[in-house]
């Protein structure tokens, strides 16, 4: 019984530190889910900027629209600076939500091993219930047949007073039965020696 409640113990601080792991991992979830919300309306938005603008025909129009080459130079730079800005935030998008599906995956993995430790744990209070019964049983058993000992035991008892009852009765009329022969013995005696 200590054996399996101290196995249930163990088991129930391993769901505690799981638990709090899920805990940990959900809130981190929730602010990765809050991030890529963000991150996807600012890319939208630079999305919908660049549509409203002409897309790739519009930044093709402003190269084609610069009057010398350092304006052509500088624009191509812009041009250059927007393109990479939209694509390292795309870059971010997609490491969020990688990031994302991995925690997920994790929460999931952590879930399982709470539910494994919840069937253990299930076992073990299972097993508890058990092993309680078998004891109640023997114990049952025992003081059954303790009582049927003691009852055997006052019946011995009882019955070594009834002969030890009827031993003394028998020591005194043994007793008085030797008086009442030596009592005879002695008249006895006393007639032969006065009939001499």
């Amino acid at each position: 019984l200590n054996s399996i409640d101290e196995e249930i113990s163990v088991t129930e601080e391993q769901m505690a530190e799981v638990s709090a792991e899920i805990v940990e991992l959900d809130k981190q979830l929730q602010e990765a889910w809050q991030q890529e919300k963000d991150r996807y309306e600012l890319l939208k938005l630079r999305m919908q900027s660049t549509y409203e603008n002409g897309g790739s025909k519009g930044l093709v129009r402003l190269l084609l629209e610069s009057g010398s080459m350092k304006e052509l130079l500088t624009t191509f730079e812009y041009i250059n600076a927007i393109v990479a800005y939209d694509k390292r935030k795309i870059s971010e998008l997609k490491a969020i939500q990688d990031d994302i599906e991995a925690k997920a995956a994790v929460v999931a993995e952590k879930e399982a091993e709470l539910d494994a430790y919840q069937e253990q744990l299930d076992e073990k209070h299972q097993e508890l219930t058990d092993l309680t019964g078998v004891v109640k049983g023997q114990l049952n058993t025992t003081n059954n047949s303790l009582s049927s000992q003691k009852n055997k035991l006052n019946d011995y008892n009882q019955k070594l007073a009834e002969l030890d009852k009827k031993m003394k009765a028998l020591e005194a009329k043994t007793a008085a039965a030797q008086a009442a022969l030596a009592q005879q013995i002695a008249d006895r005696l006393a007639r032969t020696k006065e009939n001499r």
